[in-house]
């Protein structure tokens, strides 16, 4: 299997997800964003994509582009 755990923590938040690329299309992912988390949701549906994890913080700040990063990232470092 094609799995990528990322992880990042700074002053103002606090992300872990897990991606599966050989997956079913679930997503679980604890995030307050509404529209992030529908955005969520389709990428793995449609991707048949598995994404586990949570994502807390001052999100007023930093918003997705950090989640983003961060799932750019597993996938292009090969952990995938």
């Amino acid at each position: 299997m094609r799995i990528a755990t990322v992880e990042r923590n700074t002053k103002e938040t606090q992300i872990k997800l897990t991606l599966n690329l050989d997956g079913s299309g679930k997503c679980s992912v604890k995030n307050p964003l509404g529209f992030f988390n529908h955005m969520l949701n389709s990428f793995c549906k449609h991707g048949m994509f598995d994404l586990d994890g949570e994502i807390s913080g001052d999100l007023d700040v930093d918003q997705p582009c950090h989640i983003g990063s961060r799932l750019l990232r597993g996938i292009s470092t090969g952990y995938l």
